[in-house]
């Protein structure tokens, strides 16, 4: 993937909940507000619309995008912005599965009622392998 072009508009595409059962995803529209050497300022659409009379108030809504390749919080195009967030997506579940792994092990530890001595308390710090090598001595 070469250099990406900055465009006067850019994309994120976030969650959006209609009600408890319908999903949607959102895409906000950013524009430019200000280029550097090394890339642009952005602010959503709905802050350049609502033409905020303070700046300061304009400003806590900006966000850095830095030129080139890579990771970034918006994309010059829905393309990306939508492979960003399918990234996101995907980050999100395996964290959300460790996470719930974590805590049914806890709930497991609680409910046999093993936790009281350091030593079953200790062994949810130790890594996998010096279990397994513990066991086998």
């Amino acid at each position: 993937m070469g250099k990406i072009i900055m465009s006067d508009v850019f994309y994120r595409e976030v969650n959006s909940r209609m009600s408890d059962d319908v999903l949607a995803i959102s895409c906000i529209e950013y524009n430019v507000v200000k280029r550097t050497p090394r890339g642009a300022w952005i602010e959503p659409k709905w802050v350049t619309d609502y033409n905020f009379e303070d700046l300061e108030h304009r400003k806590m809504h900006w966000k850095f995008i830095l030129d080139g390749v890579g990771r970034r919080f918006a994309y010059p195009t829905r393309e990306l912005a939508r492979e960003s967030f399918i990234a996101r997506k995907r980050k999100e579940i395996q964290h959300c599965g460790r996470q719930h792994d974590r805590a049914v092990r806890y709930l497991a530890l609680a409910e046999t009622m093993q936790y009281g001595t350091p030593s079953l308390a200790l062994h949810e710090i130790k890594p996998a392998d010096d279990l397994l090598l513990s066991e086998l001595c």
